[in-house]
């Protein structure tokens, strides 16, 4: 996993693994949207969220974060 240079033991590679599957869920998601959507807003939503996501993911693992 290409966590393990960056994060130590003490945090949880399990919520990478889930942060990184919701991401791809709305990734696959975005391109079942209708095609009259404008990509660009498309794109924009899909990093806010992925953004938040990883934020999220840092924080819930991260057993020092508090």
């Amino acid at each position: 996993m290409f966590f393990h240079k960056r994060y130590t033991h003490r945090q949880t590679p399990a919520v990478f693994i889930f942060s990184y599957a919701y991401f791809l869920i709305i990734v696959f998601l975005s391109f079942n949207f209708n095609t009259q959507t404008n990509l660009y807003t498309r794109f924009s939503h899909l990093w806010t969220a992925s953004v938040c996501i990883a934020d999220i993911a840092v924080f819930l693992s991260d057993k020092n974060a508090v």
